[in-house]
């Protein structure tokens, strides 16, 4: 690793390898396990290291003291981890120019968005309200789009402060949202929970379509209490053990070529984590879809 001869570099002092400030700052680690009462295992640090013909390398190293009666040794472990860390840097570079334009794109589609929701409300509906609807609906889903592709990339920065969110008077609000005349959605859960209430929409109603595309327009949706966050429910056809982890990969979707990007139930689990509930989908009672928030910050039923 550092291009020396074993005979030179055994029993050398460490200044022929790396300088007098990483010497030190190794023995007082050294000083340190050896005085702690309860010492870690081992510690780890990183420092440059000059090779034989003059290159610096960046190296990582993991050392651990042997005792015996009143007497020890250091031994450790040195690893050239350059390459690691350039690895490292480059995807903190590649996930910043991400993050820089999924703002600049958010940002840039923000605005013709919202002014084509304010004149699509304003188009006629006497003759063809299918189509007034279809605009409408599309300039709602663009939106979803732009917050699903923010909380993906940007995680909980995307998110504004958790606030006092009733899951009980979102889910109904969401649901009113919804086009599925023929469905029906049944709430038993009376809960406040710290959320952004934009975000927790978005969730419901990217469920609450879920449901409704894979259990039919007939479909009941329930959403009701856990012990320590809720659950969304349907009594569709479920879905099969083997893909309850796939559902929620970036780009997985069932539907028809051009029907969907897949980013739904991936701005799902994203959001899930970005809050630290943890996310699960199993079977409901009557066979369905169940997908489970816990560990959810609560506080305080609706009611209270």
């Amino acid at each position: 690793m550092v291009g020396y001869d074993r005979e030179e570099l055994l029993g050398s002092h460490g200044s022929l390898v790396v300088d007098e400030e990483t010497v030190e700052t190794a023995y007082d680690y050294q000083e340190q396990m050896v005085m702690d009462e309860e010492p870690e295992e081992t510690l780890t640090f990183e420092a440059d290291v000059h090779t034989a013909d003059g290159e610096t390398i960046r190296a990582e190293a993991s050392f651990a003291i042997i005792r015996d009666d009143s007497e020890y040794e250091r031994v450790g472990v040195v690893r050239d981890v350059t390459e690691r860390n350039e690895r490292e840097q480059q995807l903190a570079e590649q996930n910043d120019r991400l993050d820089r334009f999924a703002g600049m794109l958010a940002h840039e589609l923000r605005n013709p968005v919202s002014i084509g929701q304010i004149y699509s409300r304003e188009l006629p509906t006497e003759t063809k309200p299918e189509v007034t609807e279809y605009i409408t609906e599309a300039f709602d889903r663009i939106e979803d789009i732009i917050d699903a592709m923010l909380v993906i990339t940007r995680g909980s920065d995307a998110l504004s402060e958790p606030t006092p969110v009733s899951v009980l008077e979102t889910a109904q609000e969401t649901w009113s949202e919804v086009d599925a005349p023929e469905a029906r959605m049944e709430v038993t859960v009376d809960q406040m929970i710290e959320a952004d209430s934009t975000y927790l929409r978005h969730l419901f109603r990217n469920l609450f379509e879920n449901a409704v595309k894979h259990g039919g327009a007939d479909v009941t949706i329930t959403v009701g209490d856990l012990p320590t966050g809720f659950f969304v429910a349907d009594d569709g056809v479920g879905i099969p053990p083997a893909d309850r982890d796939e559902i929620f990969d970036e780009g997985y979707t069932t539907a028809s070529t051009g029907a969907g990007m897949g980013l739904g139930l991936t701005f799902v689990k994203e959001l899930a984590d970005v809050y630290g509930w943890t996310c699960s989908v199993t079977k409901s009672e009557t066979g369905g879809a169940r997908f489970e928030f816990e560990n959810v910050s609560m506080t305080q039923t609706a009611t209270d």
